[in-house]
């Protein structure tokens, strides 16, 4: 499917080509309509906004995407393009007087660019500032009466000493903005490897109490305008070097765990006041306590199974959710289902060799990103679904196995 791309240029520069053939309005911007014909707006252009474009169109509401470069996975299927910096408030501003609401397909947006967009923004403002850095959001969490790792934020290397000897070793050390797919992390096994910490991570850092843990796990949670909320069930999560390597549907919890899990993601979602899907990444100790890990206040990739086991998918109920729409049944439409990422190998198309061979899979879905393939990029995700009388996992693996994204 082919896209309009238009690109908007900050103030001063000589070629400016506007969103729509009219010059965009100015002052406050324009009040939100209630419900399509709906102009969503999704500030990056990812993933995330290319799998949230087919359940937008399908409910009638056009996506328009702001990104820097014009080669975006959403354009791919069909998103209206705007080319732009994202982190210029200016650009942002305008982009923003062209639709009507506002979301996000990542968290690197300035917050001071996000306060002046106003209502439109869903998440809000408010959220953002909640979740936007990891270390307050820990905090904000704690006094909402959820249980978070322990964490002290410091600057020098003497202080991170200090952490380190109140704390014990190992020590997880993290940056407080910006860090995904095992960026911004690193383990701190020893003291002498200090120097690393300051070499690897930038930015305002923090550092948090090795936790034991048995498991780990993530819901989903849809939440209106209205403040009603839905959580998908609980799954399992692998991380390998920090990155999610599958998923797992359902949890290999007990019902009672499993229910508390999503009463904690109703109550974060709750604490954060978001509106769309909130991520929750959570631990379970050794105790069998759950623990808060992070949020992310947007689909998650612990989510992406929803798009083949799901009736409604995370990404429809974001959408239905930003626009002010009914939210949709997070009821499974399968028994179990396990979601592999797809990561570079090499460098190539971002198209694998090794797919139909994959495709003739009973249950397998594939999905892909539309991206460049580089070492240790997501370029898309493997869903196997099918009945609980099968080792779907280690199956799935082995399907993963037999694509490479790297040129021969």
């Amino acid at each position: 499917m082919s896209a309009e791309v238009f690109r908007i240029e900050p103030p001063g520069s000589s070629t400016l080509m506007q969103a729509r053939p009219s010059p965009p309005g100015t002052g406050d911007l324009s009040p939100i309509r209630k419900g399509p014909p709906m102009r969503l707006g999704i500030i990056g252009g990812g993933q995330l906004a290319r799998m949230m474009v087919p359940p937008a169109h399908r409910l009638g509401i056009e996506v328009w995407t702001l990104e820097k470069t014009d080669d975006c996975p959403a354009k791919l299927v069909g998103a209206k393009q705007v080319v732009g910096d994202w982190s210029d408030p200016e650009v942002t501003l305008k982009f923003c007087k062209e639709v009507d609401v506002v979301t996000l397909d990542h968290e690197f947006t300035p917050l001071a660019v996000l306060e002046r967009i106003g209502e439109r923004l869903r998440p809000g403002y408010q959220t953002m500032l909640k979740i936007a850095d990891k270390f307050e959001q820990k905090l904000h969490l704690q006094k909402a009466g959820l249980r978070v790792v322990e964490s002290r934020a410091f600057q020098t290397e003497q202080e991170l000493r200090e952490i380190a000897e109140e704390f014990g070793r190992p020590l997880m050390v993290k940056a407080r903005r910006g860090g995904y797919d095992g960026k911004g992390n690193l383990l701190l096994r020893d003291l002498d490897e200090m120097d690393a910490v300051f070499q690897e991570l930038s930015g305002p850092l923090y550092a948090e109490r090795y936790l034991p843990f048995e498991r780990e796990v993530a819901v989903m949670v849809a939440r209106g305008l209205d403040g009603r909320s839905l959580s998908y069930p609980v799954v399992d999560t692998v991380q390998e070097n920090h990155i999610c390597r599958c998923v797992r549907y359902p949890a290999t919890l007990s019902r009672e765990l499993e229910q508390r899990a999503r009463e904690v993601g109703r109550a974060c979602a709750e604490a954060v006041g978001v509106v769309g899907v909130l991520g929750v990444e959570m631990f379970v100790d050794k105790e069998g306590e759950i623990v808060v890990n992070e949020l992310a206040p947007r689909p998650h990739n612990s989510g992406h199974y929803t798009l083949d086991a799901s009736l409604t998918s995370q990404f429809e109920n974001h959408v239905r959710a930003v626009c002010e729409l009914p939210l949709g049944s997070v009821d499974s439409t399968v028994e179990q289902a396990v979601m592999v990422n797809l990561l570079g190998d090499g460098h190539g198309s971002g198209y694998p060799r090794g797919l139909s061979e994959v495709l003739k899979e009973p249950g397998a879905k594939m999905h892909l990103y539309g991206k460049a393939s580089k070492p240790g990029r997501k370029l898309g995700h493997l869903t196997l679904v099918g009945s609980r009388a099968h080792d779907l996992e280690t199956r799935a693996l082995e399907l993963a196995g037999k694509l490479t994204f790297k040129e021969s």
